[in-house]
């Protein structure tokens, strides 16, 4: 898997970060064993950004959007490495 460098902006936040490289949260935090906010100017390593990413509008679940793109909905859940959706949130959907 391809990976790249990014460096987390002034006042940029881990979901602003996370929607400029098309990747959830949570993946960038485990890839950098992160367990808070990284600070401005911190150095980050995240793989290779997915081939379909649908972001997350509010009320939507992963049940409504694996119905959207025809794939399971645990798949989903393993594929973004979390349990739950939020607005804002880039939803992988292939990787």
């Amino acid at each position: 898997m391809e990976h790249f460098v990014v460096r987390v902006n002034r006042g940029e936040s881990l979901l602003a970060l996370c929607r400029r490289c098309r990747l959830s949260p949570e993946r960038v935090m485990r890839e950098n064993y992160l367990s808070e906010e990284p600070a401005a100017g911190e150095v980050l390593y995240v793989s290779a950004p997915p081939k379909r990413v649908h972001v997350a509008r509010a009320g939507e679940s992963y049940a409504l959007i694996a119905r959207r793109y025809g794939i399971g909905e645990e798949t989903l859940k393993k594929i973004n490495g979390c349990e739950y959706v939020f607005w804002g949130m880039p939803v992988v959907i292939e990787e």
